[in-house]
């Protein structure tokens, strides 16, 4: 079945394998030490969002690999959508399929932070890894149960097990610079900014999705006002 990931300024087309298995081999995260949220205490905190479409397929690919399909289905819907990851990680399947049973296509959430209410919609990536994920559950899920559930009771994932799930995948396939929760949104951000780098508008209307004070802000928070000063530097040079 094709499904469709972001790519600069168009869809690229991937093939998402047919889930067969709901086993998930999770490789355990470290216990020990002292942590807040989801980093360790006195380790690097910024965290960069996946600036390639080579990065994107690598993630993507070794959560699939490994079985680990609910973290696919988390890595797809994280960086399509542009939720914080307290929010994404509390999704139901209420949420997600209408009553007649086809997914929606609009999802109204009260955001954990701010308690604003927000609506984010499922692209065709979204939706075709929903679908993939949920054909391959040997037991369906009831409409109150969270759509990234936990393995330990009834609850879902917590922010700081995805944030290492993700540092680990990343670790796995090679890639060198930070990554956590935060990768996911930034992600969506920055590759929204690429695609609509032509439309003087769409900034303001991402920094309002954010919820930033400031559009400078919404950049750095991208990755992309490091990526312009360093295009500065490159721009004029002397002698």
């Amino acid at each position: 079945m094709e499904g469709y990931i972001i790519d600069g300024t168009s869809a690229r087309i991937i093939n998402f394998p047919t889930v067969e298995k709901t086993l998930e081999v999770v490789e355990k995260p470290e216990k020990k030490g002292n942590y807040k949220k989801n980093y360790k205490v006195g380790e690097k905190q910024e965290v960069y969002p996946f600036r390639t479409q080579e990065d994107l397929e690598l993630m993507y690919n070794h959560f699939v690999e490994k079985k680990q399909y609910r973290n696919a289905l988390m890595f797809v819907i994280g960086i399509n959508v542009g939720l914080r990851a307290s929010d994404l990680l509390e999704l139901k399947w209420s949420q997600i399929f209408d009553e007649d049973g086809s997914i929606a296509n609009g999802i109204t959430v009260k955001e954990d932070k701010t308690e604003k209410f927000r609506t984010f919609y499922l692209n065709e990536s979204c939706k075709t890894a929903i679908i993939e994920y949920y054909n391959g559950l040997k037991k369906k899920p009831a409409k109150n149960e969270y759509v990234f559930s936990s393995r330990k009771g009834d609850g879902h994932i917590e922010v700081r097990p995805a944030g290492l799930i993700l540092k680990n995948a990343a670790k796995a396939v090679g890639i060198k610079y930070n990554v956590g929760t935060h990768s996911m949104r930034k992600t969506f951000g920055y590759w929204q900014l690429k695609a609509h780098k032509d439309d003087a508008l769409f900034l303001c209307h991402l920094q309002e999705m954010f919820n930033h004070s400031s559009p400078q802000i919404t950049l750095r928070y991208c990755g992309l006002a490091e990526e312009e000063m360093e295009q500065y530097y490159n721009d004029v040079n002397l002698l």
